[in-house]
C-alpha cells in the first residue's frame, strides 16, 4: 500500500513533521476518479482542498466547525435568518437510543464563491436524543459543491459517519491502535491491514458489536476455525 501511494506521488503519512492536509489535497489532484463525492470532516475544510477537488471534476460536502472561525459564524448566522429550501426529518433507533436527525439546506449568497470554490449548499444537520437519561443537542453544519435535496444530503452525510463509527472509532477505541507502540510504517500498516480483516470476518459471521465479538473468541481458540472456513 505505501509503494502504491508513492507511484502516485503520495507519501504515507508516517509524523507529525507532515500534514494530513496536504497528503489529502495531493491524494485528490492524481485521484483518476471524476463526478464523485468527497465526504470529508472539518480538519478538511480548506480552500485548497475545494479547489483541488473542483479542479478534479468531482464535488466535495464538507464539515465545518470552528476551525473556520468566519465560516462557521456565518454559517450560523444564514441558519438563523434565512429560510431552508427543503428539509429532512428522521428518527433513527438503535442500542436502546432514539435520534432525531432534521437536515436543513439553504442558498448561499451569490458572492460567496468569490472566496470559496463553486458552494452550492449550505447544510445545518441537528441531532436530538437521549444517552442514558439526558437529553442532547448537536448541531453540525456542512458546505458543499452540490445542489440537492435535504434527503441526499442527509444519506451523503450519513453514511461518512457510519464509515467513522463502524470503521475508524472502533479501530482507534476498542482495538487500541492509536496505542500502538509500533515505529515502523510497513509493520504499522500490516497490523492495522490484519485488525480490517478481523473486523471483516466478525461482521460476516453477523456480530454488530465488535466487543461482543472479542467476548465470544476470548479463551476459545479453537474457534478460530470458524473463521477460516
Amino acid at each position: 500500500f505505501p509503494s502504491a501511494l508513492k507511484k502516485r506521488g503520495v507519501a504515507p503519512l508516517e509524523n507529525k513533521k507532515s500534514s494530513e492536509i496536504h497528503q489529502v489535497q495531493g491524494a485528490i489532484r492524481t485521484c483518476p476518479l471524476q463526478n464523485q463525492v468527497f465526504t470529508l470532516d472539518a480538519l478538511h475544510c480548506q480552500k485548497a482542498t475545494t479547489q483541488a477537488i473542483i479542479d478534479s471534476n468531482n464535488h466535495y460536502t464538507i464539515a465545518v466547525k470552528k476551525n473556520q472561525k468566519t465560516l462557521y459564524n456565518y454559517l450560523e448566522y444564514v441558519s438563523t435568518h434565512q429560510t431552508p429550501i427543503t428539509v429532512n426529518c428522521t428518527i433513527d433507533k438503535s442500542h436502546g437510543r432514539e435520534i432525531e436527525r432534521t437536515t436543513y439546506v439553504f442558498d448561499p449568497p451569490a458572492y460567496f464563491c468569490l472566496y470559496w470554490w463553486d458552494v452550492k449548499s449550505f447544510i445545518k444537520v441537528v441531532r436530538q436524543g437521549k444517552r442514558g437519561n439526558a437529553n442532547y443537542t448537536n448541531i453540525a453544519y456542512y458546505i458543499s459543491s452540490l445542489s440537492e435535496t435535504a434527503k441526499v444530503f442527509a444519506d451523503k452525510i450519513k453514511g461518512h459517519w457510519a464509515i467513522e463509527n463502524k470503521l475508524h472509532w472502533i479501530k482507534d477505541v476498542i482495538l487500541q491502535e492509536d496505542h500502538c507502540s509500533f515505529n515502523d510504517t510497513q509493520a504499522t500498516t500490516n497490523f492495522s491491514i490484519l485488525n480490517t480483516v478481523a473486523l471483516n470476518l466478525f461482521r460476516i459471521l453477523g456480530f454488530d458489536s465488535i466487543t461482543e465479538a472479542q467476548r465470544w473468541l476470548r479463551n476459545k481458540w479453537s474457534r478460530l476455525w470458524v473463521l477460516l472456513e
